[in-house]
């Protein structure tokens, strides 16, 4: 196969006719020449990843229609669930199955998926739902779709791989990090050009163009990780008493990026408190620590306060004060307008007085008149 100098622009329209022209005569060319384009031409294309990736899940199709090939892996499934080992279920299926182009192809198939963000999950989701083999995979695309709460399930009560749930927490969402894709590639044969293509491992000795990776590779937000959490302690805690240790667990080693608010209403009641007496206690430890830092932080400013303040008084008395006069008339010739204040004060009075309605005459309460004659109806002069 030619060598890519790394000069040649891409051009996808030739790129797609030169394939399905290989792929008429022969599929097996055209599915070497498909990775050529992608693991070592590093075309940008979705389209071809996608292709790609139906490419590879076809062959893990075919792989598994073999009696001898679904056996091995399905033993391996149950094996694993049965050992609690600390290991991920990955690291457990490439280092105890024997060496064969199946077991390639489905690490082939992990590693892409996992490392490429070109192809287009949605459509490649569908061709799962019938392979109860192929959880890890699956997993894989629900991250890439952000069906976490369906991915860290798949990974708690279908491969019982709880070290790769948290691993998912820690990295945000995807499966396999650096350091699995680098074991992966110096154990297996025929790995090393896919995970330097999508994993940025350069190669040894390789006069290939310098790899862009394109796998992301930036920080993982703190706030998506708790929230990962959060997720996976609640998937753990609806597995009953099966997943109380490994609950457990997550909250003791945890405690730095779980809020005992969000942890407390989840745990159930009849939990012994020794299961979260180290959580509890780095919590409060913590959260005294943050009261105390605060006090320490506000006496700090106080007193860097009066610092400033004892070092401006001198300055301040020796500018003096200003005092600023009222400001004068444009005209001093005019006067201010004036107003009779009492004389608006009577009329307002006497405009009162006028509304005040006439009170009937008759005499008294009982038909006498009022005590000492006096007629009770304002009058106005």
């Amino acid at each position: 196969m030619p060598k890519d100098s790394g000069k040649r622009r891409e051009r996808p329209e030739e790129d797609l006719a030169l394939l399905e022209s290989i792929k008429e005569a022969n599929p097996a060319a055209g599915l070497k020449f498909l990775e050529y384009l992608v693991l070592q031409r590093r075309n940008s294309s979705p389209h071809l990843h996608t292709l790609l990736a139906h490419a590879l899940i076809d062959e893990l199709s075919e792989a598994l229609s073999q009696e001898s090939v679904s056996k091995l892996w399905r033993a391996k499934a149950a094996s694993y669930a049965s050992s609690r080992s600390d290991t991920s279920f990955l690291s457990y299926f490439s280092s105890t199955t024997p060496d064969s182009p199946h077991k390639r192809t489905r690490l082939k198939t992990i590693l892409f998926l996992a490392g490429s963000t070109l192809y287009d999950p949605a459509a490649i989701r569908p061709l799962f739902e019938d392979q109860k083999l192929l959880r890890m995979e699956l997993a894989i695309i629900d991250g890439k779709l952000g069906n976490h709460r369906t991915a860290l399930s798949t990974l708690v009560h279908d491969l019982h791989d709880a070290t790769s749930a948290e691993l998912y927490c820690t990295l945000g969402g995807d499966l396999v990090p650096l350091k699995i894709a680098q074991s992966l590639s110096e154990n297996n044969a025929g790995l090393e050009l896919w995970a330097s293509a999508l994993f940025g491992i350069p190669l040894k000795g390789s006069t290939l163009r310098p790899v862009v990776p394109t796998r992301q590779k930036s920080s993982v937000d703190e706030g998506t990780k708790t929230e990962l959490l959060k997720i996976l302690l609640e998937v753990y805690l609806s597995d009953g008493e099966a997943s109380t240790q490994r609950a457990a667990h997550l909250i003791n080693s945890q405690a730095m990026n779980l809020d005992v608010l969000d942890v407390i209403p989840l745990v159930p009641p009849n939990w012994p408190l020794h299961l979260m007496s180290s959580f509890l206690a780095r919590t409060f430890r913590r959260t005294l620590h943050a009261r105390h830092e605060g006090k320490i932080v506000k006496n700090i400013s106080a007193g860097q306060n009066l610092e400033v303040k004892d070092r401006t008084w001198l300055i301040l008395r020796e500018e003096g004060m200003i005092v600023e006069e009222a400001a004068e008339d444009d005209d001093p010739g005019t006067e201010p307008a004036s107003f009779d204040e009492k004389h608006e004060l009577l009329e307002k009075v006497a405009l009162h007085l006028i509304n005040i309605p006439t009170l009937p005459e008759h005499d008294g309460v009982h038909g006498e008149k009022p005590a000492g004659g006096v007629d009770m109806q304002p009058r106005i002069q």
